[in-house]
């Protein structure tokens, strides 16, 4: 790691602006190592090229960032296949149920169950929202099987 510029240097270039200006040390009486400090970035690569076109506030160059990046897109398959296994693990723990019987094991089995219920509220939850299908309608339908058919909560 390169030192930075001591005190000389910053008499040279006292707005910090030089083109090290990733940390600005703390004038002394001697060129001691400057406490630390968080960077700062270079005026002049600063704002990126990228997002020196963008308009508006902060959060609206975010949110740009993040929709060219598809960070929010749907994603079909993912959900088709959390859905499938999430079915195949409640109808398990169901069989499981009926196959323990009346034991205390039981318990285990109702602590799976309500791993599997959660998971399930989180599908309808995201079924909700229109994240898991591409058409409104498909979404609308897989919430309320998720929702109302798979743990009892009311969709609407």
């Amino acid at each position: 790691m390169t030192q930075p510029p001591c005190r000389a240097a910053v008499a040279q270039d006292p707005g910090g602006t030089s083109s090290d200006c990733h940390d600005v040390p703390v004038r002394s009486s001697r060129c001691d190592p400057p406490k630390r400090q968080l960077p700062r970035p270079c005026r002049s690569s600063w704002p990126p090229a990228s997002s020196a076109r963008a308009r508006g506030s902060e959060y609206a160059q975010l949110s740009r960032q993040i929709k060219e990046a598809r960070l929010l897109g749907r994603r079909q398959g993912c959900y088709i296949w959390k859905i499938t296994l999430t079915a195949a693990a409640l109808a398990c723990g169901w069989a499981a149920l009926i196959v323990v019987g009346d034991s205390w094991r039981q318990l285990a089995v109702a602590a799976f169950l309500a791993v599997i219920f959660t998971q399930i509220g989180f599908l309808g939850h995201d079924a909700g929202h229109r994240q898991v299908f591409a058409s409104g309608r498909a979404s609308y339908l897989a919430g309320l099987l998720l929702r109302n058919l798979g743990i009892g909560l009311s969709y609407d």
